[in-house]
């Protein structure tokens, strides 16, 4: 007798029905009993995962029928939104209203980025109406352990009532945090840092393992207490600075003393987008336990003349103060200057704890193969090392040829680029 598809064991169905897209799921589930139980079974949706909400009404039907049915299993929520209908936000409402019920430890809203598009009044009114249905779905959920509204942009007294009720129940339980740019650039002008709740709501949190915020919603009392009530897990903060910010501060040496006495485990991560970089002067303060830096200093056509430009000197002068603890290090350069790259290879040798090398300006292959050559010799112990640089595509060959052998035996990823060729990162930083 020929079997079917339907026949297939139930175990094995629920395999293939794990790597379907839920569209495909539900429209599977409606093939056959065997087909629908596999659906309605709890070990496919542990994790829920709609995208394009808002875009297709019928999908979005769809997708409330599915959650109405296993919303109480799921426990790794991550909402995609598209759109900022009207429409959009009752599906959004829905969706978060079945969820109540379930136990859900990872939430996820991924949002589009606020700054390619304009929220209009009625984009404004519908954002708040999602913020509200958050605040309450959150209320409900005690063993959050990820929260993560990045890009988010919402006002503070909004942004603050949904950390309320994260705060509030999952205090105890939350380990990764990611609110950088949840707060609008308004609120970074008024300071969110000086927010008698906010600096409340930052001293409930326990547990936290990792914390991502931008660098103006956060003070030197805020850091300190983070390392303070998260000493025994705290591991990771990367903060977010961004030309324009208002809030650009100094947190003392001082003051950094004390966060690595408290929190002995804890790295700093700096993701910077800067047009001047002389603003790293006031935030690359000694006794920081800096860990990784991702900068990127942009240049747009006619937004500033060549000679607003400062090279990339400050910021390889500031970094020889933290060579005992920089594991990454990302630099990116829109301009042509030789003048430091020296400077730049002295900088990368004396790192002994740096993992990764991620650059792209004007350096020169007898540069690149220094660095090649402080490898070779054990000086530097890198894993990833991606170059894209000025040197001539012979050159590049040539290192490539001589030292990619000895990345190679020790289990090292190097990669060599002229600065004109497609870029193809190995590593990369979690923003």
């Amino acid at each position: 007798m020929t079997e079917s598809w339907g026949d297939l064991l139930h175990e094995l169905t629920c395999k293939v029905f794990e790597l379907l897209e839920h569209q495909d799921r539900y429209n599977a589930s409606l093939v056959c009993k065997n087909w629908s139980k596999a659906f309605n079974s709890p070990e496919i949706w542990k994790t829920l995962k709609p995208h394009h909400i808002g875009l297709q009404e019928r999908r979005d039907e769809n997708i409330m029928k599915m959650i109405e049915k296993v919303g109480y299993w799921v426990k790794d929520v991550s909402l995609h939104r598209f759109d900022t209908t009207k429409d959009a936000t009752i599906t959004m409402n829905k969706i978060l209203n079945s969820l109540q019920q379930a136990k859900v430890t990872k939430f996820v809203l991924v949002v589009p980025n606020v700054y390619n598009y304009y929220k209009g009044p009625v984009e404004k009114v519908c954002w708040g109406i999602l913020s509200e249905s958050i605040s309450r779905f959150l209320k409900t959920q005690t063993s959050l352990e990820w929260f993560d509204m990045n890009n988010y942009d919402i006002s503070a007294p909004r942004g603050l009532d949904i950390l309320e009720n994260l705060s509030l129940a999952s205090c105890t339980t939350l380990q990764h945090l990611n609110i950088s740019h949840f707060f609008d650039s308004q609120s970074g002008v008024h300071g969110v840092h000086n927010v008698p709740a906010f600096r409340v709501l930052i001293n409930r949190f326990t547990q936290l393992r990792s914390v991502k915020i931008n660098y103006h919603c956060i003070d030197e009392d805020n850091i300190l207490a983070l390392a303070e009530n998260c000493s025994e897990t705290l591991q990771e903060v990367t903060l977010h600075i961004v030309q324009g910010e208002s809030y650009l501060h100094t947190i003392s040496s001082s003051t950094w003393k004390k966060v690595r006495s408290a929190c002995p485990k804890l790295g700093i991560k700096l993701n910077l987008w800067l047009r001047d970089s002389s603003v790293i002067i006031r935030i690359l303060t000694e006794g920081m336990p800096l860990r990784a830096l991702w900068y990127k200093e942009y240049s747009y056509t006619g937004m500033f003349e060549e000679d607003d430009v400062l090279s990339e000197t400050p910021i390889v002068n500031h970094l020889k103060n933290f060579t005992d603890t920089l594991e990454e290090l990302y630099l990116t350069f829109p301009y042509d200057d030789d003048l430091i790259s020296e400077e730049l290879v002295n900088l990368v040798t004396a790192c002994s704890k740096l993992k990764c090398l991620d650059y792209e300006g004007s350096m020169l292959w007898r540069e690149v193969a220094a660095i090649c050559e402080a490898q070779k010799e054990g000086k530097i112990k890198l894993q990833h090392c991606n170059l894209r640089v000025e040197s001539s595509k012979d050159d590049i060959v040539r290192v490539r040829e001589e030292y990619g052998p000895v990345f190679a035996a020790q289990n090292a990823k190097i990669l060599i680029k002229h600065i004109g060729e497609k870029r193809r990162c190995d590593c990369g930083m979690d923003v």
